[in-house]
């Protein structure tokens, strides 16, 4: 038997009484590459038969190297959410070992990955995810260690790992605002809003104040301190913050936030913002209603105790009522009040008086402009 190797003769070899034959190669070393063996067999007449069919091997003695890593190596600004991405020259498949995420600062172990783990994706393609159990902390720099071995080619070649800061570092992005409400420059917004901030990360309340201030002067309209007020969503990346008194209507607004308010789980303080640049809003346009006229709907007349006199107050807009407004009158010196009955939802509210023994006035009036009185309730315009 005569045996090639791309139609190269490398040797002969003789096959047993069955037919059966070897040939031992082994004392030469085969460049990487694809290949094609074949043989053929000449008998003792000296007959020699057509060349046999190929047998196709590749020779592979590479080992797999990342072409690219996500984040790339040296990144700033990294997402913390980010996953962590090895793209290699070939395929791979998962062995055994670990990827070990470390901070650069001091090496400390923030997570060991078992590479056979669900966290580690990819095996049989060129590209490997590796997904951290929690979000990486804003404004802190990390590096990746993989262990030598952790991943294989297909010919089993092994991946060399990575090992120190070197090969694969990055800095994740400071905390910052990501969205609010109100947005900035948005117009509209409710008198009795809160003010919620969304941040990139997990932060925490720490030292000093949220201050919302009025465009048109920057008069403070309201100090929020975040150490004592009572805000929602501490330790989240959702900050809520109830305001103390409602808004006034048709107003531009801007909000300011101290350096070091807020601080992420690292300690690093949110750097804040100042001015009206950053976070602006208008509220919404309200025409506050006014009376226009006081009258009742009955005749001059004498009216006596037990009698119902009805008083109509006209607004200048349609209002609503909540509780129960009253008018004070001014009885010949007596001061009596008259209840709010009905009108929500128009532009006329109804007060009945009820005659009382010994009310008497020669003509039935309200002490002053300031007679009409909430009494715990209001009257709002239904706009």
């Amino acid at each position: 038997m005569e045996v090639f190797i791309d139609a190269g003769s490398i040797g002969t070899t003789t096959a047993d009484g069955s037919g059966n034959w070897s040939y031992d190669h082994t004392g030469t070393t085969l460049a990487d590459g694809s290949y094609a063996i074949t043989a053929a067999a000449t008998d003792a007449s000296g007959n020699t038969s057509s060349t046999s069919g190929a047998l196709n091997i590749t020779v592979d003695t590479a080992a797999p190297s990342v072409s690219s890593y996500s984040p790339a190596n040296g990144e700033t600004s990294v997402v913390f959410s980010s996953n962590l991405v090895m793209t290699f020259d070939d395929s791979v498949y998962v062995s055994t070992g670990n990827v070990v995420i470390r901070r650069y600062i001091d090496d400390s172990i923030v997570e060991t990955i078992d590479i056979t783990s669900g966290q580690v994706t990819g095996g049989g393609t060129a590209n490997i995810t590796i997904n951290p159990t929690t979000d990486f902390i804003g404004g802190r720099q990390y590096y990746v260690e993989v262990d030598a071995g952790a991943l294989l080619d297909l010919a089993g070649n092994e991946y060399a790992g990575i090992s120190g800061n070197a090969t694969w570092n990055f800095t994740t992005a400071n905390t910052a605002l990501s969205s609010s409400t109100p947005a900035d420059e948005s117009s509209g917004i409710a008198l009795d809003t809160d003010i919620t901030f969304v941040f990139n990360e997990s932060v925490s309340a720490n030292v000093g104040n949220i201050a919302v201030k009025r465009v048109s002067d920057d008069v403070v309209f309201e100090t929020i301190d975040v150490a004592v007020a009572s805000i929602t969503g501490d330790g989240t990346n959702t900050i809520t913050v109830s305001l103390s008194d409602s808004l006034v209507p048709n107003t531009a607004y801007y909000i300011e936030i101290e350096a070091g308010a807020f601080v992420n789980g690292d300690s690093v303080a949110f750097s804040g913002f100042t001015g009206n640049s950053t976070l602006n809003f208008t509220t919404v346009n309200v025409s506050i209603p006014t009376v226009t006229n006081v009258t009742s709907s009955i005749a001059d007349g004498t009216y006596v105790s037990g009698n119902t006199i009805p008083v109509q107050v006209v607004f200048s807009e349609t209002v609503t009522v909540s509780g129960t407004p009253r008018i004070q009158l001014d009885l010949d010196g007596a001061d009596k009040y008259v209840n709010y009955v009905s009108g929500s939802g128009s532009n006329t509210l109804q007060f009945d008086y009820l005659v009382g023994t010994g009310d008497s006035s020669s003509d039935l009036g309200y002490v002053s402009t300031a007679s009409l009185t909430l009494n715990g309730g209001s009257i709002r315009s239904a706009n």
